[in-house]
């Protein structure tokens, strides 16, 4: 999970062939993750999951 900014819903993001990565490529993954949360593939999934089973407060309309 990355949250994108303190205090914001944190996103679900797998990081494929981490073992093939440095340390540096992982924190840099993260850190784009972070700053653009809809380039992860799996925030794409969380907001049709939210489409299904809207919870109340919960908004994805800042750069998701």
């Amino acid at each position: 999970m990355i949250e994108p900014s303190a205090g914001a819903v944190a996103i679900p993001h797998i990081i494929r062939k981490a073992n093939q990565k440095s340390v540096t490529g992982i924190s840099d993954e993260i850190r784009a993750v972070q700053a653009h949360p809809g380039s992860s593939e799996q925030a794409g999934k969380l907001r049709l999951l939210h489409r299904a089973f809207p919870v109340l407060g919960v908004s994805f309309s800042s750069g998701y």
